[in-house]
């Protein structure tokens, strides 16, 4: 029954306008339902009965929706349960905020500091009488520090899912923080500092660049600061200096690790091999430590590491001005000498994903 709600709402128009109240008290009646797997189906389904009628929605049953999408995303599932509901909850945390967007005026209702009128039944005669009350606040805005609180415990939530079929946790962090940011915008920046540390201690990957990509666009001040940190993230897998301007800046030959003939025997022949033995020779230095630092060059083909060079070249074409610049924390830097003598030394690479992603990025 609720899928179907679901489907009815998707794709009737006002057909369901005007039983909308009654479907919505329904549904939350299931929020207490002792199977997991129907507390999920009314997870999914707040945040498409918010994006129907956002203002109906917003005063009379958003703040015990909200309330339940919390409990639900910071409670841990018991072991025996086969269905996780926290990452469902987190996804559909940030879609509820998008769908109280208020279409004429692009505030999101609940949102402001502002009082707001909440219209509750009357519990001596439900569904008969109405008390309105003035909130102090949006019911967003007051649970905001709850809200980004709990997004920060996610990001750092790096365990595998535990049972099957389950998205991992800090995944849909991520895209609850990008979906929180593209609605709230400028009530939302107190907290972006401290987010994007979160979120980049997770590592590289898909799911980071593409909400930060989004928060950027969302707020057009935080590109600079996020194409710095992302730069920084680059520069450590594909050269082992967090500096991309030290990096640049490297005249020492670069250092290939791991020092593995096996691992190279798969691209190179034999002069190759004797040259590039050499070359890590010679990068060795002889008269002592230098402060010049050493570009790194990362040649193992684990897996792990083919992804992380992958994914970090890929980062690497994806950004910067027309002309190949990044405004970073140390000032303007030009991608081209990084490119020069980083990203081209993966053109050599054992693994042929590393050289596909290497090739394309000195292209861009």
């Amino acid at each position: 029954s609720l899928l179907v709600i679901s489907t009815m709402i998707a794709h009737t128009r006002d057909f369901m306008l005007p039983r909308y109240e009654e479907v919505c008290k329904k549904v939350l009646e299931f929020t207490t339902h002792p199977k997991a797997l129907m507390r999920l189906e009314v997870i999914r389904l707040l945040p498409r009965l918010a994006r129907r009628a956002p203002r109906v929605f917003a005063r009379r049953y958003l703040e015990q929706s909200l309330d339940f999408l919390l409990e639900s995303a910071s409670t841990q599932t018991p072991p025996r349960v086969r269905i996780d509901l926290r990452p469902s909850a987190f996804s559909s945390i940030g879609l509820l905020v998008l769908a109280m967007s208020d279409m004429e005026t692009g505030e999101v209702l609940g949102g402001d500091s502002l009082p707001t009128v909440k219209i509750l039944d009357d519990p001596e005669h439900p569904g008969e009488n109405h008390i309105v009350e003035l909130s102090e606040t949006g019911v967003i805005y007051s649970k905001l520090d709850k809200i980004f609180q709990l997004v920060s415990n996610g990001l750092k939530d790096r365990a595998q899912p535990a049972r099957k079929n389950t998205p991992d946790m800090h995944i849909a962090a991520f895209h609850c923080a990008a979906d929180l940011v593209e609605a709230l915008n400028d009530a939302a920046l107190p907290y972006i500092p401290a987010l994007i540390d979160d979120m980049f201690r997770a590592g590289l990957s898909n799911d980071l660049i593409q909400c930060l990509h989004a928060i950027a666009k969302c707020i057009p001040e935080q590109q600079s600061v996020i194409e710095d940190r992302l730069l920084q993230e680059v520069s450590m897998c594909l050269a082992g200096i967090k500096s991309a301007r030290q990096a640049c800046e490297a005249t020492a030959p670069p250092l290939v690790l791991p020092h593995t003939r096996t691992a190279r025997a798969m691209t190179l022949n034999e002069d190759e091999l004797e040259s590039s033995t050499a070359l890590r020779r010679d990068a060795v230095p002889r008269d002592g430590p230098s402060d010049q630092p050493k570009l790194k060059i990362n040649y193992s083909n684990t897996p792990q590491t083919v992804n992380d060079l992958v994914l970090s070249l890929q980062t690497l074409g994806s950004f910067g001005d027309p002309v190949g610049r990044v405004t970073t924390s140390e000032g303007v830097v030009p991608l081209l000498p990084f490119v020069q003598k980083v990203a081209s030394q993966y053109l050599s690479h054992p693994s042929s994903e590393v050289r596909r992603a290497a090739a394309l990025t000195c292209c861009t």
